[in-house]
């Protein structure tokens, strides 16, 4: 699989910095935090929010019947960057998470 040079950007490693990620209620704007290694050993990833609100990628669309796509097309005003691959970004979100599951045996 290819990966897009603005999904790739969003699912970096190592990164600090939050990307711009979209709008919900209108316009309080959220933003994808990178994945981390916190405290030397912990993996912190999916992390949505801002100031006001902290959500996870992992449960998002749990209890609502529906796949993590559509929950976040239906939840968010997406960016355009995300919003034109959003099926690879879930994907690979998904993937990072079995991932991780498996690492945490």
């Amino acid at each position: 699989m290819v990966i897009s040079k603005e999904v790739k950007k969003m699912i970096e490693i190592n990164g600090k910095v939050k990307e711009f990620f979209g709008t919900i209620d209108g316009n309080e704007k959220i933003y994808y935090s990178k994945p981390t290694w916190d405290c030397g050993w912990y993996w912190a990833f999916g992390y949505l929010g801002n100031q006001n609100c902290h959500y996870h990628l992992s449960g998002f669309a749990d209890g609502r019947n529906i796949n993590m796509y559509d929950a976040l097309k239906e939840d968010y005003d997406l960016n355009p960057k995300l919003e034109n691959q959003l099926w690879e970004f879930c994907e690979l979100v998904q993937t990072a998470y079995t991932l991780k599951k498996a690492a945490e045996v």
